[in-house]
């Protein structure tokens, strides 16, 4: 639906009366003001620049939002006289609808983790990302321009203000028709990068930054595919490195921890014996079916963590990376997006494969510059968690020291790694593959970004006659495709 401008102050009064008649949600138990609570929403969005959905859609929102909050059922009004036809859709079609979404249910749980500062700006953000998703664009007008005197002082009836009611009326009426109508187009109100921003506190960070933070996102979900299967293999027992714990107190106790899907069979939960039919006839038997499904439990001993491996993976970016902030022909953003797409495919592959180690992830700057700050700014916002966790750390180096600090950290766990290029550069004498190759390691892979497909320089072959394999595909998406199947296969098979 089109955006309707609306000009004159009786409009702006009389769309503000009419509009917040379609609220359907109570508001019993609520804040007594809630009429200006929403009014300042709705100023909020136009000051966004953002079309503005009628008042009572804002309010029936904001309490679907702030009731489970408050610890309030969220119930339909009985006590409104509108009938229409249209209200009964949105009430079924729509706002039921919200109570039974999986996604609505994500964003109720992440709303109530915010402050009440910042639920302003989310506010904001749910409704402009709906109304882009589904098209609608809402009614606009200077709030400014309109006295405050004017939208609070009663009106009295007259012609103008009856014509004006008759059309703000039936365009309400088609405005709600559209927006039901959309709603049951779309299967998806809010998509994965909408869910990942409202979890992750980043919908109130600069444009720029929240741009790049979807792209990297929506280029993940179309490579996340070659990971659904992928199973990251442990090091050999030879080359595990245990936790270094210092007291005495840390080591393990013996008993059991909890209960876990896989095991051997001196640990079966006992109680699951009684899923066997004495029957032979009766089988395969509950028993056998959880069998062949791996859904039966076993007893975890509590082995502590000081027998877990631990491994570092690192992530070892060049100079010149700023020259990989090309956008090519077929993909939806940069290259060096792209990578972090990678990275982030990889990480979530690690912590489902690997629960049981100790990893770190570490993305290591060589001769950081201006471009590598802003790279960290993005991927504090991307990758929040695990910062908090601690998984992932930052770290910065000059060519020079980079050697020394490898050769440590191999001395104390074992580490694997990439090394990312964005210029031209001969692998064979660069320093960090120069001191693999003299203590007899095996080097990283390299990969640079310096065209329109990366290029990926296998470790399987010494640094100094490793040869570089480019992708020639019409495809763009293969090469990306074909360097984290690579990756992955480099890093399970070492």
């Amino acid at each position: 639906m089109n955006l309707t401008e609306l000009r004159d102050p009786l409009a702006v009064q009389t769309f503000l009366e009419l509009s917040g008649h379609y609220r359907c949600v109570d508001a019993a138990g609520t804040d007594s003001h809630l009429p200006q609570i929403i009014q300042a929403r709705a100023r909020a969005l136009l000051d966004e620049g953002q079309g503005l959905p009628p008042l009572g859609l804002l309010a029936d929102f904001w309490l679907l939002l702030e009731l489970p909050r408050q610890g309030l059922p969220c119930t339909l009004r009985t006590d409104h006289s509108d009938t229409h036809t249209t209200v009964t859709h949105y009430e079924d079609l729509v706002l039921g609808r919200l109570l039974s979404n999986h996604e609505w249910k994500r964003i109720v749980t992440a709303w109530a983790t915010y402050a009440a500062a910042e639920r302003d700006r989310v506010f904001t953000f749910i409704i402009s990302q709906l109304q882009t998703r589904l098209g609608l664009h809402g009614f606009v007008f200077l709030w400014q321009a309109v006295p405050t005197e004017t939208l609070s002082a009663p009106q009295t009836t007259t012609a103008a203000r009856i014509a004006t009611e008759q059309a703000l009326a039936e365009t309400l009426t088609e405005w709600y028709r559209a927006f039901v109508s959309a709603v049951q187009q779309h299967t998806i109100l809010w998509d994965t990068a909408d869910l990942f921003e409202i979890e992750q506190h980043t919908a109130s960070a600069p444009q720029s930054e929240r741009l790049a933070l979807r792209q990297v996102i929506q280029a993940a979900t179309v490579l996340e595919p070659l990971v659904a299967d992928c199973v990251l293999a442990l090091p050999p027992a030879g080359d595990q490195v245990t936790t270094n714990w210092q007291g005495d107190d840390s080591f393990p106790v013996g008993g059991y921890q909890s209960l876990t899907n896989r095991g051997s069979i001196e640990s079966l939960l006992h109680s699951q014996l009684a899923l066997m039919e004495t029957d032979r006839a009766a089988r395969p038997d509950l028993f056998d079916i959880r069998f062949l499904r791996d859904e039966l439990l076993y007893y975890a001993r509590d082995d502590a963590t000081l027998v877990r491996p631990r491994m570092r993976y690192v992530w070892l970016l060049g100079p010149g990376l700023e020259s990989a902030r090309v956008k090519d022909p077929g993909l939806p953003c940069q290259r060096h997006l792209l990578m972090w797409s990678l990275f982030d495919l990889v990480q979530r592959t690690l912590r489902a494969c690997l629960q049981e180690t100790d990893f770190t992830l570490e993305i290591v700057w060589l001769n950081r510059d201006p471009f590598a700050l802003e790279t960290q700014r993005l991927l504090e916002l991307l990758f929040r968690d695990l910062l908090q966790s601690r998984t992932l750390q930052f770290s910065q180096h000059t060519t020079a020291t980079w050697s020394t600090q490898r050769t440590l950290l191999e001395s104390r766990e074992l580490c694997r790694g990439v090394i990312w290029l964005g210029h031209p550069t001969d692998i064979a004498t660069s320093p960090q593959t120069t001191t693999a190759a003299k203590q007899h390691r095996r080097p990283w892979p390299v990969v640079q970004l310096t065209s329109s497909t990366p290029i990926w320089t296998a470790a399987t072959t010494p640094a100094a006659t490793a040869t570089q394999q480019p992708l020639d595909t019409t495809d763009p998406w293969t090469p990306w495709r074909e360097l984290l199947r690579n990756l992955l296969t480099d890093w399970s098979t070492r």
